[in-house]
């Protein structure tokens, strides 16, 4: 988020994309997560836990979510250029995002008047089928797909968008 906004001297000096900063920290963010996998496949080997072919599919949540955040850092670091103080607000809308996730617990015990709030955060079906591919060790349904395809395309674009649109005037606010 705050990307732009810390390489604005160099914006200001050197011609460089803008859009190479923003997009390096959430590529630098998915190789550190694609290292984090090492360890549990190991741990997946040391407790015993078989190892099946369905377990490569974790790529597809992995390219789900990188295009996502990518689309959300873009439009979050276009944003902080002329809001600086959203920053501190984007802290509090992630800590709700994180409790509207069944990360540390299980959707079942969501009342099922709930579960459509639930699903319209785009990080609930990302973490279904990174359990249903990790730990159930099943196929991922097709409707998982294509709402994730939706989702990556609708804040691809999104985010796409808006920093096309507002990096000539990034100079202005930096």
């Amino acid at each position: 988020m705050d990307s732009v906004f810390a390489n604005g001297q160099l914006i200001r000096k050197v011609y460089v994309p803008k859009y190479f900063f923003p997009l390096s920290r959430v590529l630098s963010s998915f190789v550190t997560t694609l290292l984090s996998l090492v360890p549990l496949f190991l741990m997946m080997i040391f407790t015993g836990i078989s190892f099946h072919w369905v377990n490569l599919l974790i790529i597809f949540p992995l390219i789900y979510l990188l295009v996502i955040s990518s689309g959300i850092g873009l439009l979050l670091s276009s944003i902080n250029v002329f809001f600086n103080d959203m920053k501190h607000m984007y802290s509090i809308i992630l800590l709700v995002v994180m409790y509207m996730t069944p990360i540390f617990y299980p959707a079942s015990i969501i009342p099922e008047k709930y579960m459509p709030l639930i699903m319209l955060n785009p990080l609930y079906p990302i973490v279904e089928m990174f359990r249903d591919v990790v730990l159930y060790g099943s196929m991922p349904q097709f409707a998982d797909h294509l709402i994730l395809i939706l989702y990556s395309l609708v804040y691809g674009t999104m985010g796409l968008f808006v920093f096309y649109k507002t990096q000539d005037r990034f100079i202005h606010h930096l």
